[in-house]
């Protein structure tokens, strides 16, 4: 019964998903890409504030033992279950990818559980403060 549920859910998400695919894409080139210079060389929070889709999380690079480097982050415009869909139908998943003017050292314990960068959390208004605080270089939308 559990299992019918969580497929009916998952059904009903995505469908309803796929009708706004091709309307957040021109939203994302109208209001995103031709108004890139308007948020590049302004911190994060310019470009999170403006946004009027969700941000359900952001994917952040892991693998250094006490921290680790990076330069971008990608904020993806929906829910797990959706990309998890998507990726198994070869189907198309808008992504914001911002790049940073400078390298971000970001210490491991920062993603411990509990912790500002917990991975489990989704997007929090501690992660949009935590990377809306640094400048952007570039936008790109991936995924369209």
């Amino acid at each position: 019964m559990k299992i019918l549920i969580i497929t009916l859910i998952l059904v009903i998400t995505v469908s309803s998903a796929n009708a706004q695919i091709s309307d957040t894409a021109a939203y994302l080139n109208d209001s995103i890409i031709q108004k890139k210079p308007m948020f590049v060389g302004q911190p994060l929070t310019v470009l999170i504030k403006k946004l009027k889709l969700p941000i359900y999380d952001n994917h952040e690079p892991v693998g250094y033992v006490d921290s680790f480097v990076t330069k971008e982050t990608r904020l993806r415009l929906y829910p797990i279950e959706e990309f998890i869909y998507r990726s198994m139908n070869q189907k198309k998943t808008p992504t914001i990818v911002i790049t940073f003017q400078n390298e971000i050292h970001i210490p491991r314990q920062l993603f411990l559980h509990g912790e500002i960068l917990d991975e489990k959390t989704g997007w929090t208004k501690q992660k949009a403060a935590y990377w809306g605080q640094f400048i952007v270089a570039d936008i790109r939308i991936i995924g369209i």
